[in-house]
């Protein structure tokens, strides 16, 4: 079989693209990486990569452009393609074992189904440090590999977790303390600025036409809403979570700046 050819996947198998999907992959999981393909004309760029290869008896191979855009089915591979086992997501009952008891912000999807987005979620989720995105398992998008390209590289860092029952789940982080807040454009939610966010929060976004719901309504703590200037209806889901990720990050920061003052401690000086 010709090298260009696009090989058998396992079930367990994906492939990766785009240069910071598979450096990611790479530093995090390089034990789970089968075979490479390389553009020819990169293979310096990417030598450190090609000699870990090499040393670890990996298959790789050097391509042509179009051998690449048939092996990844895109012309937005960056140069780089990797067969490689897919990242696990998490069990919901199993979510519970790993959450500390420190400031924690979860991101939940409600009915939101585009691939892109989930990546685009997955990347801000990563930059704000929110290590879980959850859902449904029967709605929560699989990350596919235009998925995991958009995201950057942060679907290494930030988990998927599958949820079988949304009711017992949210009971479940109810009572370990967490909030739940639904996002939404109605003119009687209250406004994200105004709301002092719980220390342990969860920010539920449903799809963008049939929004959150009627059953997450019922076990919310508040309904909210990104103001803006009424021209458009809303933000895209992967915007407004990143907006809503900000605030929160903003409000824990000016906490610890509080507790600081409050305690007198000094900030430490940088010294050359």
């Amino acid at each position: 079989m010709k090298n260009t050819e696009r090989p058998h996947l396992n079930k367990d198998e994906l492939r990766f693209h785009g240069f910071n999907a598979c450096l990611a992959l790479w530093n995090t999981r390089p034990k789970d990486v089968i075979r490479v393909y390389v553009l020819r004309e990169l293979a310096e760029q990417f030598s450190e990569l090609l000699s870990f290869c090499a040393k670890q008896r990996k298959a790789y191979h050097l391509v042509d452009e179009g051998d690449l855009e048939r092996l990844t089915d895109t012309v937005h591979h960056q140069g780089i393609c990797m067969v490689a086992k897919a990242r696990r997501p998490i069990r919901g009952k199993d979510l519970f074992r790993e959450l500390g008891s420190g400031r924690t912000l979860l991101l939940y999807l409600d009915g939101v189904s585009n691939p892109h987005n989930l990546g685009a979620i997955l990347r801000t989720a990563a930059h704000f440090g929110v290590p879980y995105v959850a859902g449904l398992e029967s709605e929560l998008p699989r990350l596919s590999p235009s998925a995991i390209r958009t995201a950057e590289g942060a679907a290494e860092h930030v988990s998927l977790v599958l949820v079988e029952e949304a009711e017992t789940f949210f009971d479940r982080l109810k009572s370990m303390g967490f909030q739940v807040y639904t996002f939404s454009a109605a003119a009687e939610s209250t406004s994200l600025y105004s709301t002092r966010l719980g220390e342990k929060s969860v920010f539920v976004f449903g799809a963008e036409v049939e929004g959150v719901s009627g059953m997450i309504k019922s076990l919310q703590d508040m309904a909210l809403q990104i103001p803006g200037t009424g021209v458009m209806e809303s933000l895209n889901v992967s915007v407004a979570v990143g907006v809503a990720m900000s605030e929160f990050m903003r409000q824990g920061q000016e906490r610890t700046v509080r507790m600081v003052k409050k305690s007198g401690d000094k900030p430490r000086e940088n010294k050359a």
